[in-house]
């Protein structure tokens, strides 16, 4: 059986940047649960986890998160949307808080204009 694991701290390369991740989300086996986790351990990390990690890259390089059409409509949206809300509820450092909010105010924007 599959189940939910929080990762308190994870570094990883994503994109040319290397992250640090706290409370990363993952879904493990369930026998794997109590192993300290690795990334050699099958374990697959959820779209909305990703969409956080293209956040944190995104606000680290100065960049904005582009969008389609479309994903007002099919949940990218609110998915960026809430990774960047989880990112600012974190404790990190003044720079990546500035670039998500940038990120968070541009996709509010965004809603607004319909894209």
């Amino acid at each position: 059986m599959i189940k939910e694991k929080i990762i308190p701290h994870y570094e990883m390369d994503f994109y040319g940047a290397r992250l640090q991740l706290c409370d990363l989300t993952i879904y493990i086996e369930e026998k794997f649960l109590d192993q300290e986790f690795t990334v050699d351990l099958p374990h697959k990390i959820p779209r909305h986890e990703m969409a956080r990690a293209a956040v944190v890259n995104a606000a680290i390089k100065g960049d904005l998160i582009s969008l389609e059409s479309e994903d007002i409509s099919n949940g990218i949206l609110d998915m960026y949307t809430k990774a960047c809300l989880k990112e600012l509820s974190l404790n990190n450092s003044e720079q990546r808080k500035v670039g998500v909010e940038r990120i968070l105010k541009d996709l509010k924007s965004l809603r607004t204009q319909g894209l």
